[in-house]
């Protein structure tokens, strides 16, 4: 490919990922919206689950009919699949979904905004259940996301081939849709917080036992374990933040939440890249990811509450 072409591209996908994580703070804001704190866990759980179902069809589809394709067709065809799969399924949140909880229209959009969240940060102790919760957040997030965006590099390392890493990928999506839901319906139980502690456990557990993973088949026992707790500790946080948050500065602070969430990604990947990089062993580094979990989940038993 020439020079210019891979600045084209990248420039592409940065406008692209810029988008995607914009959306996503309007995405989750709307939670607020769409329904009440009682039921704000199992609609979380839901929107992961079946976000993680619908991540399944489109994947299933291209996975089936790549061999019909030359690669570079394959490829064309995965970016044109996935944007008329998200046009597609945007049409009902326009058609059906109103914002309720809002501020009035600013008559300088940009300078008021930036000036309401120099105020934010400067009054955030008003709100030291939301900060302590982003701080918690912050750790125990950054090693869910750590650990699946380098579960392809653990799993080459101990000898699976790519196609059977793919395989297991999408296994992990589909355990992880009837999972999110479980979640929802164990919060609305026993409680937010108690189902995160126990998620959160689950991961220290999860690292414990990538210290002892040698062989393929203990590497899908390991993904199916992350595919049980991803989307719920995703979901639970979305929605335990949602409770916490003025309803009509749902946005603002969910800005917030999706930029400790975006940052976190730093940490986990250095840590597990030094480790692995120091002692070559991928297991180590998978281990190391426990000081994530450990500091998350220390902050968070302590952090104040008004959410449950």
């Amino acid at each position: 490919m020439p020079d210019n072409k891979i600045w084209w591209l990248l420039f592409i996908f940065m406008l692209a990922n810029i988008g995607y994580s914009a959306a996503n703070i309007f995405y989750d804001a709307f939670l607020t919206d769409v329904t009440t704190d009682i039921r704000m866990n199992r609609v979380s759980s839901a929107g992961y689950g079946f976000g993680y179902l619908g991540g399944v069809i489109p994947f299933v589809i291209f996975y089936l009919l790549r061999g019909l394709m030359t690669p570079t067709t394959g490829v064309m065809f995965a970016f044109m699949l996935a944007s008329v799969w998200w046009l597609l399924w945007t049409i009902p949140m326009w058609r059906t979904v109103n914002q309720v909880n809002f501020l009035p229209t600013p008559q300088q959009p940009f300078t008021e905004a930036i000036q309401r969240i120099i105020t934010t940060i400067k009054n955030i102790a008003k709100y030291p259940d939301i900060a302590w919760f982003l701080l918690a957040y912050f750790f125990y997030i950054d090693g869910v996301n750590t650990i699946f965006t380098e579960a392809t590099m653990f799993g080459a390392a101990v000898g699976i081939k790519m196609t059977t890493l793919l395989t297991v990928l999408l296994a992990v999506q589909i355990i992880a849709f009837p999972s999110s839901i479980i979640y929802g319906r164990l919060a609305n139980y026993f409680g937010t917080r108690k189902v995160l502690v126990g998620g959160i456990a689950i991961y220290i557990g999860i690292t414990i036992y990538a210290l002892f993973i040698h062989h393929a088949i203990e590497f899908f026992v390991l993904a199916i374990l992350v595919g049980t707790s991803q989307g719920g500790i995703q979901a639970l946080s979305r929605s335990y933040f949602g409770k916490l948050v003025p309803k009509d500065q749902a946005s603002e602070f969910f800005g917030f939440y999706n930029i400790f969430g975006k940052f976190s990604a730093i940490l986990g990947p250095l840590l597990f890249g030094t480790v692995a990089q120091m002692t070559g062993q991928v297991q180590l580094a998978a281990g190391s990811l426990i000081v994530l979990f450990g500091v998350g989940l220390a902050v968070f038993i302590f952090t104040p509450t008004r959410a449950d």
